[in-house]
C-alpha cells in the first residue's frame, strides 16, 4: 500500500511491528527558529538543531476532513522558564510558519532513518500562556493555510487599484467617468 508519497524505506517502518517514532516541531520566529521534538537529548536534522522535550511537549491528534474546510492544530509546551515567556509576549509570531512532522529512527539510536514525514504545516494563529511562578505552560495554535478560503478578497476596478497592481496600465483611467454616463447603441435617431 502506497500512501503520500512515502518513501519505500518510511513505507518499510511503518509496516513493521515495533517501530521507533517521534515528532519534530519546527516554529519559525524572527528572531530565530524554535525547533523541539519528542525525544530526549538534541538531534541534528536538515542543518537544524531540535531540542528535546520529551513528554513536556503535548501533541494532539491530526485530524483530516472529507470536506473542504480548515482544520488547525494544537500543541503545548510545558515546563518553560518563567524568564522565557517575556520572550514568548514580546515576539511577532502571528502568520508565522509551524510544521510538525513525524520521523522514524534506527532501534536505540538518535539518528533518523529516512527524511521525516510532514503531517501539518500552517501558520501561527494564538498563543496562550499559562504562568506559575517557576514555570509555563505555552499551548500554540496552527492553522491551515486553507483558512484563507474564509477571508474573503476584495477588488475594486478603478485605476489607483490597477495602477497598484501593473504599474504601467492605464486601462481603468477613464471608468469613473463614464460611470454616469449615458452611452446609446445603434441608430442615434431612434434611441431619442
Amino acid at each position: 500500500m502506497s500512501g503520500r508519497g512515502l518513501s519505500a524505506t518510511t513505507e518499510t517502518e511503518v509496516q513493521k511491528q515495533a517501530i521507533t517514532a517521534a515528532y519534530l516541531i519546527k516554529l519559525e520566529f524572527d528572531s530565530g527558529d524554535v525547533n523541539a521534538w519528542t525525544g530526549l537529548g538534541n538531534l541534528q536534522y536538515s542543518g537544524d538543531t531540535y531540542t528535546g522535550g520529551g513528554e513536556l511537549i503535548q501533541l494532539q491528534p491530526i485530524r483530516e476532513t472529507i470536506d473542504t474546510r480548515a482544520v488547525g492544530y494544537q500543541l503545548g509546551l510545558s515546563g518553560i522558564p518563567s524568564s522565557l515567556v517575556s520572550l514568548a509576549l514580546s515576539e511577532d509570531y502571528q502568520g508565522r510558519s509551524g510544521t510538525i512532522s513525524m520521523g522514524f529512527f534506527h532501534q536505540n539510536s538518535a539518528s533518523l532513518r529516512d527524511n521525516p514525514i510532514v503531517l501539518f504545516r500552517g501558520q501561527m494563529d494564538n498563543m496562550n500562556i499559562l504562568d506559575t511562578g517557576k514555570t509555563a505552560v505555552i499551548t500554540v495554535n496552527l492553522e491551515s493555510k486553507m483558512i484563507r478560503l474564509r477571508t474573503p478578497k476584495e477588488s475594486r476596478y478603478t485605476h489607483s487599484e490597477q495602477l497598484n497592481r501593473y504599474p504601467n496600465d492605464d486601462s481603468f483611467k477613464f471608468v469613473a467617468q463614464i460611470a454616469n454616463a449615458s452611452i446609446y447603441w445603434g441608430d442615434v435617431e431612434q434611441s431619442r
